[in-house]
């Protein structure tokens, strides 16, 4: 019983907090992220270059030279980080491109802040050509400025056709800190590096106020219960505890 009395008396509980979390300051400048891309609900590989009769800018010879995009999608990966603001926007474009419509959505907040780290980009771009060359540039910006996150491999949209929209996958690891994105997305033609449609959240209001932020900036908690076990004056005050309980059981059978 003694030796009972003192084991009940020597476990103390203490339950501590300790937070899971990377420094965001050593990586604020450092803006990463993992991308992929689908097209058709698949993993997107460019298609072969086929003749495009109706596009008055292309040649036959400027045809014949381009037969796959590996190289045009090499030297777009190859480009470094894009910023502009919204005043510099080109807002006076053709007719022969634009995008009818656009999607996000968000996924992966592990400390439950409301701010994701996943994020999803889908567009559906049309065509007065029955079939275009194209590539996108993808942007993530904070009140009126924007910075490139992601340059698109050279894809394929047919005429108006529903079926051919684009998707842009994002992790973002670093250098994105909470707060409500807005998602730029601009067209450009694959053949000429002209930029020919634009949609922004002034457009499109999937694209305004997206909570997002990068992995290094999640926090989370963990709950961690550490047992000590102490021997001594303690053992005294449980000895009395019990006895007071025992006292009353005892005394309430006797009343009854």
């Amino acid at each position: 019983m003694n030796k009972l009395l003192t084991t009940l008396s020597s476990i103390a509980l203490l339950t501590a907090s300790s937070a899971s979390v990377a420094d965001p300051s050593s990586e604020a400048s450092t803006k990463l992220a993992n991308i992929n891309e689908f097209q058709y609900e698949q993993a997107f590989v460019s298609p072969p270059r086929q003749p495009l009769v109706e596009k008055d800018a292309l040649t036959t010879a400027a045809v014949e030279q381009v037969t796959d995009w590996q190289q045009k999608n090499a030297e777009l990966q190859a480009r470094g980080s894009i910023s502009k603001d919204r005043d510099s926007f080109n807002t006076a474009l053709g007719t022969d491109f634009w995008i009818y419509d656009s999607w996000t959505s968000v996924s992966d907040d592990f400390d439950y802040d409301g701010y994701y780290t996943q994020l999803n980009v889908e567009f559906d771009a049309d065509t007065v050509y029955t079939r275009a060359y194209v590539y996108a540039v993808i942007y993530l910006g904070i009140g009126d400025v924007f910075e490139s996150l992601h340059v698109t491999s050279v894809f394929a949209i047919d005429a108006q056709s529903s079926l051919d929209s684009f998707v842009v996958e994002s992790e973002l690891i670093s250098g994105y800190p909470p707060n409500d994105y807005e998602v730029l997305i601009e067209l450009y033609d694959a053949d000429t590096d002209e930029l020919v449609a634009l949609t922004d959240g002034y457009d499109d209001a999937d694209l305004a106020f997206i909570p997002l932020e990068s992995e290094n900036y999640e926090v989370i908690e963990e709950r961690v219960v550490i047992i000590e076990e102490h021997g001594g004056s303690l053992s005294g005050v449980i000895l009395l505890l019990l006895a007071g309980i025992g006292l009353r059981a005892l005394r309430l059978r006797e009343t009854h």
